[in-house]
């Protein structure tokens, strides 16, 4: 049999990959990570076709003249990382709430007064869907830089139909634009202030009008609900999530954020693919998410960023055998972190994670928490050849060197998209 010739050929101090291909549940003394040294990858177009040793892989396919080389002697080859939670297209800056923040009001008081969500809402609906998309592709270009091959990202920040419909464009008009793949998500976000005295009308609004048109016209692959007591409560949520299911749209739900708003319950309900932040979920929670086979996608840099005490119970989750994935959350207000290597050091440091389980929480599992594990992820022959080149020979850089881009190679279906000259 003709060996397959490598059009792109990898080669470092070592290759490393998640072992499972997910979801991955992390357990005690079980091995996470494949690790080849010195390791190589050879890909042909856009998919990976060998991963092994240097010897192994040359031995599977051939390598020519006309193959392109790189080789990064003292450098780590990684699956790109996922980041499968952010708010990522919106206008107008909070930092008037960030010093308000520093002074001792909360997140949730600023909120109650008409800012927060809202504020970013008014800075939204008047920009542009030119200027929204170029805040994004800079915004993606910062990501890319430090290693994020796919990203999920949000609408929400307009909370009205035909406005709502115009930011999920957008969302969807960046893949355009960028070598990152955008995975779209309808999020309600909150009731408009004029609608609470009338939810209702908003909610059927949102199920009888906007989630038809969205399915429709195809602009989103997952609805997602913000259930918290200052956004929706659990039977809107509820109604909703069904709805968008009935639709044929996957669910995600933004749960117990700052209360135990029972919003993993609902996970459990509509088989959600996600359920994000779970900063106060309860055992009875942790084990909903379990019997319902969600993932857990924790979001420790919102906790850092608006310096709150109570993180996510990683261990717990752990412990009951929930899958774990890790996301940024960037977004206007609550957490301005674009880059997922400072989300894996915030994971080890804050959760306490092991490196291992943060690099898998941010490949496989984050994967699979925006439906793209399929393949994605991982490297291993037939997936996609999504990869960074790391500017180290060990892969605990990433937790100890905090805050420093380690990236020096991004490669994006075979090609290469980035590099770092400088490192």
């Amino acid at each position: 049999m003709e060996k397959r010739k490598a059009t792109l050929y990898l080669e470092a101090h070592s290759v490393i990959t998640p072992k499972e291909k997910g979801p991955v549940i992390f357990k005690e003394n079980s091995p996470l990570l494949l690790v080849f040294s010195p390791g190589a990858v050879a890909i042909e177009g856009e998919k990976i076709i060998a991963v092994g040793t240097p010897s192994k892989v040359k031995e599977e396919v051939t390598i020519n003249s006309s193959t392109e080389t790189f080789k990064k002697p003292d450098g780590i080859i990684l699956p790109g990382f996922v980041d499968p939670h952010t708010h990522l297209v919106y206008s107008g800056s909070r930092i008037k709430e960030f010093i308000l923040r520093q002074e001792g009001k909360s997140y949730e008081e600023i909120q109650k007064k008409g800012g927060g969500i809202y504020s970013t809402v008014k800075s939204t609906l008047k920009a542009s869907p030119q200027q929204l998309l170029n805040l994004s592709l800079n915004r993606l270009k910062i990501m890319l830089s430090h290693g994020t091959t796919t990203v999920e990202i949000k609408s929400g920040y307009c909370l009205y139909g035909e406005e709502e419909l115009k930011l999920l464009k957008v969302i969807n008009a960046l893949s355009q634009f960028t070598p990152v793949e955008i995975v779209p998500t309808f999020l309600v976000h909150l009731i408009p202030q004029e609608y609470h005295s009338c939810k209702d009308r908003y909610i059927n609004q949102i199920t009888e009008e906007m989630l038809p048109s969205i399915v429709k016209e195809k602009l989103a692959n997952f609805c997602d609900v913000y259930c918290e007591r200052t956004a929706l409560n659990v039977e809107e949520s509820l109604k909703i999530l069904s709805t968008a299911k009935s639709l044929g749209l996957s669910t995600k739900i933004h749960a117990e954020q700052f209360s135990y708003s029972k919003g993993s319950l609902v996970a459990e309900k509509v088989e959600a693919t996600s359920a994000d932040h779970l900063d106060f979920i309860t055992l009875e929670g942790i084990e909903a998410l379990k019997r319902g086979g969600v993932i857990a996608v924790l979001l420790p840099g919102s906790n850092f960023f608006l310096d709150t005490p109570t993180y996510a119970p990683f261990i717990k989750l752990k412990n009951a055998g929930v899958p774990v994935a890790l996301a940024s959350d960037f977004n206007a207000g609550s957490c301005q972190i674009l880059s997922m290597q400072e989300v894996i050091s915030l994971g080890v440091l804050k959760l306490k994670m092991t490196p291992e389980e943060a690099i898998v929480a941010s490949t496989i599992n984050a994967a699979l928490a925006c439906g793209v594990g399929r393949d994605r992820g991982v490297l291993s022959p037939g997936y996609q050849a999504d990869i960074i080149i790391v500017a180290s020979k060990d892969y605990r850089e990433f937790a100890y060197q905090s805050g420093i881009n380690l990236v020096s190679t991004v490669i994006k279906k075979g090609k290469i998209v980035y590099k770092n000259f400088y490192i």
